[in-house]
């Protein structure tokens, strides 16, 4: 079941334009498929792959189908932030993939919930 689920996300999100890599999620700054241009903003690069294909939402998902009190709390988390599947502008696919700033890189929920996340479990 978990690795369905992971499937299905990775093939069915939508990240928002510059909030990172359109295939793995990472910030583009840190994706070797993105390298910088001219005007301070990313290109995709030549030849170049993802080194981190996949490793956000099976982080992320993983963490939240295995662990029950981590996925309570991030099934509490979405619902406070309003995700709740009643509209598709709410649903975690479209929360995922919006953008948004962390620190000083641009990027995007799945990348802010996986540092969520994995700060949880270290705790």
């Amino acid at each position: 079941m978990i690795k369905e689920t992971i499937q299905s996300i990775e093939k069915d999100i939508k990240f928002e334009k510059f909030s990172g890599c359109f295939w793995c999620g990472v910030p583009q700054e840190i994706c070797n498929r993105w390298e910088e241009n001219e005007n301070g903003r990313y290109r995709r690069a030549k030849g170049k792959d993802c080194q981190y294909s996949g490793v956000l939402v099976a982080g992320v998902i993983g963490i939240a189908l295995s662990y029950n009190e981590v996925g309570a709390k991030w099934q509490a988390r979405l619902k406070e932030l309003g995700v709740d599947g009643s509209k598709e502008e709410r649903t975690v696919l479209h929360y995922l993939g919006k953008k948004r700033t962390l620190e000083t890189v641009e990027s995007n929920n799945l990348a802010g919930e996986f540092c969520w996340i994995t700060q949880l479990i270290s705790e």
